[in-house]
């Protein structure tokens, strides 16, 4: 990492502390995670790409920025595909699951200064991103939704599934998110991107208050 980025993520982590010190905050922070996660449910149409961006831009009016505006927008595409359960398909992980998921990962190694030569030389960093992401959005995601498949996250909410491949069926699914409130009321009847989303950066925020560091990793794995 170079010395600017050291800084940028020293400056995320002292801004997480004053967020996750402060319950106004917190629950502003929350909030609003819900709106934008909601607005960009229709606005992007797609589980992945939308809590992607959502999860980022949510940060960065917080004062915390996980990536720079040109390298989010740069990212965008390689989201849109692992979008419906992979590719649409309705049986991988969800892409909310994926979105946040990337944000949580990149934001427990940047923060602790890893990158591609850093885990080069010690793959026992790459602990470190699985305990975030698994104690974090997977373990919600578990327990919310008892899985982590498209499918088991539509199971758990509607009691059914639908083929995404077909226009008129993801028209049918559009219709009745909206008819439960996910687009006109995205914090009392949160869609999965929108509860999502406030879920990550709420998340982030502890992460990068509280790091997981190398030293927690080995001992708790017992890690050679």
């Amino acid at each position: 990492m170079t010395d600017q980025e050291k800084k940028k993520w020293k400056k995320n982590m002292d801004v997480a502390v004053s967020i996750a010190g402060d319950r106004k905050k917190r629950e502003e922070l929350v909030k609003k995670g819900y709106e934008i996660g909601g607005a960009y449910v229709t606005t992007y149409w797609g589980c992945a790409q939308s809590t992607f961006l959502a999860t980022v831009d949510t940060l960065r009016e917080f004062g915390i920025e996980i990536l720079k505006k040109e390298d989010e927008e740069a990212m965008f595409p390689a989201f849109v595909g692992l979008a419906g359960g992979t590719g649409n398909m309705g049986i991988g992980t969800c892409g909310a699951l994926v979105g946040t998921g990337f944000c949580l990962s990149l934001s427990a190694l940047r923060c602790q200064g890893v990158d591609q030569k850093v885990q080069e030389q010690n793959i026992n960093h790459r602990w470190i991103a699985f305990g975030a992401v698994y104690s974090n959005s997977a373990s919600r995601f578990l327990k919310e939704y008892s899985g982590l498949s498209c499918r088991a996250v539509t199971w758990s909410r509607f009691g059914k599934h639908w083929d995404s491949w077909d226009p008129h069926a993801k028209a049918d699914f559009g219709r009745e998110e909206k008819e439960r409130g996910c687009i006109l009321d995205t914090a009392g009847y949160p869609c999965t991107i929108a509860r999502a989303v406030a879920w990550a950066v709420e998340d982030i925020v502890d992460l990068l208050a509280k790091p997981i560091t190398l030293q927690d990793v080995v001992k708790d794995h017992n890690l050679v």
